[in-house]
């Protein structure tokens, strides 16, 4: 509900890096949440507006999205969009990066390319190790998420 209305009033206001960033959280809880579709679409549209005002979190919202055609079968054009968000984020913040490696690791899972997904998933984990965050980081949290996928934990 707040994410909707912070929506509302990014777009009043012309805010589009708000509104790109707030589409793609939106996106985010629908995914959680198991609405695939209506989280592509936000996706999408998140991803059209970063492209011209944030190119790190149109990086995000691609990897993100990437999930999805991996859930759907659609190998190709995962990898394709998840190399692709890997190029805009860049090497970034560590952090960034141990957590965008963290997506990709599961987008190999998904796609069945076990050693990939392991040595994905180890190259994130050592970031994380480096940074010595905590558990409660948001690269530490994600990490989690990804090792509860596979462990066949979470679909």
């Amino acid at each position: 509900e707040y994410y909707q209305q912070s929506l509302v009033l990014a777009r009043d206001v012309g805010s589009r890096l708000s509104e790109g960033t707030t589409l793609g959280l939106l996106a985010i809880l629908n995914y959680d949440e198991g609405d695939l579709e209506l989280a592509a679409e936000r996706f999408r549209e998140a991803i059209v507006i970063c492209d011209e005002v944030w190119e790190r979190g149109a990086g995000f919202f691609r990897g993100n999205l990437s999930l999805i055609h991996a859930r759907k079968g659609e190998f190709s054009e995962a990898r394709s969009m998840v190399l692709k968000g890997e190029a805009q984020v860049g090497l970034g913040e560590r952090s960034e990066r141990g957590s965008y490696l963290g997506l990709k690791a599961e987008l190999e899972y998904r796609v069945g390319d076990m050693a990939a997904a392991a040595e994905t998933l180890a190259q994130a984990e050592a970031i994380a190790a480096e940074l010595d965050l905590g558990p409660n980081s948001e690269l530490n949290t994600s990490l989690k998420k990804v090792r509860s996928v596979f462990s066949g934990s979470m679909d």
